[in-house]
């Protein structure tokens, strides 16, 4: 047909050629259909459309410039708003997946995320559950999360949060947080730091020596000198165990226990290096020690001192205030009755002593007072007034002052029954001396 031809119904063909071009509702290929000698179609067991030459393309409308939909490359790759795809799907755009995605990697392109979250969250169901690096670069090997500012290039370090990293040196380390004005730097291995808005970490946890044994923990300190630190220098406060035979646990105000010689150690900071520690000793007491500032050094007590220089032990039978021990030859020294000993002066504005038992039976009519003479003749012969301890055994187990307040009572009540016989008789021989007095007068 030399013009245009037009059919009701349909065009039955072996093969149809189109030299310039073609409009149709619906095209069917029987076998084959050619469209300028490059676009096929085939049917049967193929149902192919492909090119003999050059790409594959669909887009919206006609022309380079046009909204390209897909493209297919003659290397296999497949692109969608892309001319020149050059991967396997290669997309110029966002996509989005109803379903699952199955890979074996997701690689970032140069300069760009791995990935981005909105406000989506990660699942992981694999054997391993792992998220690790696999970067070569020695000053990159460790992870970070947050944004750009936290970085990690120790060895298997993670750094979590804003302007914070960990160092080369900070292998197996974390730090989680963010940074003031400068970073919060982690530069120790095999630790954990964390602070928020400064440079220093609030919190420390320090490495151990290995299997079964713990790390020290530092609150305002990356430099802890027991199990538990709070704050450095002369401000310091420890908590930890005790070395050797010295103590088994300790709180140290501006004072720790040296690890290998047990000495208590205290720092100093140029003007007074003062310390003291609460310890609980392999005795069951515990110890109260305060060393006096010597001057602006550090300062170290030898554990004898520390062991026997104690300014205040508790006992769970009773308590020893003062340095040194005394009555140790007492029988009170061990008599669960004593509840307090002093090794120094009381002073108070007031003391009241309980005692059970005074003396106002001296002043009963069946009380053997002893007569004065036999007063005077045990006076003699003994060296003190009776019923009181003698002197040396004063010295030697010391007094009790409930029982000697109540042997003083007595005998100032037993003076006041001497004073009254005494007056008895001062008015017996008055009235007598009056009597001889009126029969000298007559």
């Amino acid at each position: 047909v030399s013009g245009s031809a037009h059919f009701d119904g349909t065009v039955f063909a072996n093969g149809i050629t189109l030299l310039n071009s073609m409009e149709a509702d619906t095209i069917k290929g029987a076998d084959m259909m050619e469209v300028n000698g490059n676009l096929e179609l085939t049917a049967g067991v193929l149902n192919e459309v492909y090119t003999k030459t050059g790409d594959l393309r669909l887009q919206s409308h006609y022309g380079i410039n046009g909204n390209l939909l897909l493209a297919t490359g003659t290397t296999g790759n497949v692109g969608i708003g892309i001319y020149s795809p050059q991967y396997k799907l290669d997309v110029n755009g966002e996509v989005r997946v109803n379903g699952s995605i199955r890979v074996q990697r997701i690689r970032a392109l140069p300069g760009d995320t791995v990935i981005m979250f909105g406000d989506s969250t990660i699942m992981m169901t694999t054997t391993t559950n792992k998220i690790y690096h696999s970067n070569t670069n020695v000053n990159f090997r460790g992870m970070a999360i947050g944004n750009a500012s936290a970085n990690g290039k120790g060895l298997n370090s993670v750094a979590i949060g804003n302007r914070i990293l960990t160092t080369e040196n900070a292998t197996n380390s974390l730090v989680i947080g963010s940074g003031g004005q400068t970073y919060l730097t982690n530069d120790i291995a095999n630790c954990l730091m964390v602070g928020f808005n400064s440079n220093i970490p609030t919190l420390f946890v320090g490495t151990s020596a290995g299997d079964n044994t713990t790390g020290y923990i530092g609150v305002a300190t990356a430099s802890p000198l027991s199990d538990f630190q709070v704050i450095e220098g002369i401000k310091r406060v420890n908590i930890g165990a005790g070395p050797n035979w010295n103590a088994l646990g300790y709180i140290g105000f501006n004072a720790d226990l040296n690890s290998s010689s047990a000495d208590m150690h205290t720092t100093g900071n140029g003007v007074t290096n003062t310390g003291g520690m609460i310890s609980l000793a392999s005795d069951g007491s515990l110890r109260f020690n305060i060393l006096p500032s010597t001057g602006g050094s550090d300062q170290l007590q030898n554990p004898t001192l520390f062991a026997d220089g104690a300014q205040m032990r508790i006992y769970s039978s009773h308590i020893e205030i003062g340095q040194g021990r005394i009555g140790t030859s007492s029988p009170y020294y061990n008599d669960p009755g004593t509840k307090l000993m002093v090794a120094g002066r009381i002073m108070c504005q007031d003391l009241i002593v309980s005692i059970v038992d005074w003396q106002d039976e001296v002043f009963d009519s069946t009380y053997n007072l002893m007569p004065m003479d036999s007063v005077h003749l045990y006076i003699q012969t003994n060296g003190h007034l009776p019923g009181v301890p003698a002197e040396k055994i004063i010295e030697a187990e010391g007094m009790s002052v409930a029982q000697t307040a109540q042997l003083q009572q007595a005998k100032i009540e037993e003076m006041m029954l001497y004073i009254l016989q005494l007056n008895e008789r001062m008015k017996a021989l008055e009235a007598e001396n009056a009597k001889l007095k009126a029969a000298g007068g007559k």
